[in-house]
């Protein structure tokens, strides 16, 4: 979380929403940002789409479906709180919603085309445009912290990268403009759904000669030397840079809707034809380059990659990761049949680093599960599901507030060490867990807040948490919605390992579930690593798992017993940091 460059804001609250706005764009698109406050995965409209798919391949009763069950219990909780879904139906939506899966195939699928028609991405993002627009005139954060997250995750899944957008929030709200010329209308014409055409040149190695022809049938030229017009520095380097064995890959008529979108879209056309030429020649396989030159309105210049979603989780120096691996391995003493899952896991993550391709992540990160969890006596994905929910459940206020303690030090130290030393609490976390939360702390809350004008998104979240987790009820029915959305991502990771093995489709977006997958994993594999550190009682994944198990029911139960509690600084740690408190 970034207040980000305040140049010619006015910080007196005339401005507030505004900047609220621009401030959690930020959020939502930065890279490191933590998955809990990132863009959602799917919208209606996805989810609408993915029950179609999944109709057509289903044989027996729609009704006993699994699968289209889910799709179509997200679709209707969704839609319960959908702003935009809302504003579009208008009054029809009371006959739509909730959806009720029928046995008559051909009636069911006909009544989701019909209503996926009215909530395309073509409707939503228009609307989504207009309501934003009232929200500045006279409307809450709540809704346009709701709104941000939805006009993001319909701009990626419209064609949009999301590099492209960080860029140009960046740009347009943090880039020093005036008012006047900070108008919404303007910003959202960046994002008219309309393609642009590119030419991409690309560095491939030279076994590309030996498919020349075949590459001209797919509108692309090899060339053994580039030499263009209008070039930037850093492309006439990256031209300049070409080795003996390497050509350039000329790719033209990319239509996209940025010149990120259309170095993938163009890469992704390379590797299709690398990896054919690969099955007839397995030695030697062709190489390609993952910079590119865009040409557009007469300009070139370089595009250099965007961060792996492998490599967008929280990350130790060299040298502290080499201290705790040094401490695991002598602490770590399994038996043989858990060395081998581990170890079979920890290579398996590896190859999802070192891998360019999406598809090729999640699989490996999918079969990590399976490697380390095996089966159980449910089905293989609820036996995932209950092997990470329950420590994915005990780390999450944890995490929330590990991130809310960065983000307060970065904005202002000293506030950060009054704090500290009001809460009395050694640890950045749990001091700032009971600020936000603990009700002996209103009063310094509030005089925090007056201090917050230039930073309304900080302020948005210190005050939602405390709203949302002053007492064990609230507690409850929060950490309720948070594990529910982690049974939902996982059965989608499933559904999508299914479509990528069985039906070798193309799934939109899959940036952001490799990020779910890999956050899920590093989050059961830290505590592991970490509680044989400790301790050094757990020697197997199986006693791990039900170790978490034990933990996350006792801590739903004791926040049960009563839930009148208020939360205070006593007791915070108790109810929101179970786990820790345990330890």
């Amino acid at each position: 979380m970034k207040k980000g460059n305040l140049k010619n804001w006015k910080t007196d609250g005339s401005e507030e929403l505004e900047l609220f706005f621009a401030q959690r764009l930020n959020e939502l698109l930065f890279d490191y940002t933590l998955d809990s406050y990132k863009y959602y995965a799917l919208n209606i409209n996805l989810l609408l789409i993915e029950a179609l798919r999944r109709i057509n391949k289903i044989k027996n009763e729609l009704t006993e479906d699994l699968n289209l069950k889910d799709i179509v219990d997200e679709i209707n909780l969704k839609a319960k709180n959908d702003i935009v879904t809302k504003s579009i139906l208008g009054p029809k939506y009371q006959i739509y919603f909730p959806l009720k899966i029928e046995n008559n195939k051909s009636k069911f699928r006909i009544d989701l085309e019909i209503l996926s028609n009215k909530l395309s991405l073509n409707q939503i993002i228009p609307e989504l445009f207009k309501l934003i627009g009232k929200e500045f005139d006279s409307g809450s954060k709540i809704n346009l912290n709701i709104l941000a997250s939805q006009l993001v995750t319909a701009l990626i899944n419209v064609g949009f990268h999301q590099s492209y957008i960080y860029h140009q929030v960046n740009y347009y709200f943090f880039g020093g403009r005036l008012k006047k010329n900070r108008g919404l209308s303007h910003f959202f014409q960046y994002f008219e759904p309309k393609r642009k055409e590119f030419i991409v040149y690309i560095k491939v190695s030279n076994s590309f000669n030996e498919i020349k022809e075949l590459c001209s049938k797919y509108k692309l030229e090899i060339i053994s030397e580039l030499e263009l017009e209008n070039c930037n520095q850093k492309a006439n380097e990256f031209i300049n840079s070409k080795n003996d064995n390497e050509v350039f890959a000329k790719c033209i008529e990319i239509k996209a809707f940025d010149s990120q979108s259309a170095r993938l879209m163009a890469i992704n056309l390379l590797n299709r034809l690398a990896g054919f030429f690969s099955y007839f020649h397995h030695k030697n396989p062709p190489t390609i380059d993952r910079t590119a030159i865009i040409y557009l309105d007469d300009k070139h210049f370089l595009i250099e990659p965007t961060t792996s979603p492998m490599a967008k989780g929280e990350d130790m120096s060299h040298k502290v990761a080499a201290e705790m691996l040094e401490t695991f391995l002598k602490k770590f003493t399994p038996t043989s049949s858990t060395k081998l899952k581990f170890d079979r896991a920890v290579n398996l993550h590896s190859l999802a680093i070192q891998s360019d391709s999406n598809e090729n992540r999640l699989l490996n990160l999918w079969i990590t599960y399976e490697t380390l969890f095996g089966t159980g006596k449910t089905t293989t994905v609820i036996h995932i599901i209950n092997s990470l929910g329950h420590i994915s459940s005990l780390k999450y206020f944890e995490k929330i507030f590990n991130e809310l303690s960065k983000s307060i030090y970065t904005w202002n130290k000293d506030e950060f060490e009054e704090i500290k030393k009001l809460t009395g609490e050694n640890s950045d976390t749990n001091a700032i867990c009971s600020f936000c939360t603990s009700s002996d702390y209103e009063n310094e809350r509030k005089s925090l807040y007056s201090k917050l004008n230039e930073f309304p998104l900080l302020r948005f979240r210190i005050d939602n948490l405390n709203k949302n987790l002053s007492s064990s009820k609230k507690i409850i029915s929060f950490l309720e919605k948070h594990n529910q959305r982690i049974k939902w991502h996982i059965k989608r990771l499933y559904r999508t390992r299914n479509n990528i093995v069985h039906d070798g489709k193309n799934t939109r977006n899959l940036d952001i579930l490799v990020e779910n997958a890999h956050s899920y994993f590093d989050t059961f594999m830290d505590e592991f690593i970490l509680d044989n550190i400790i301790s050094n009682s757990l020697d197997s994944i199986p006693q791990a798992v039900t170790h978490y198990q034990t933990l996350n029911e006792n801590w739903l139960q004791n926040l049960k017993k009563d839930e009148s509690i208020k939360i205070n600084k006593d007791n915070f740690a108790k109810y929101l940091l179970f786990k820790e408190y345990c330890s």
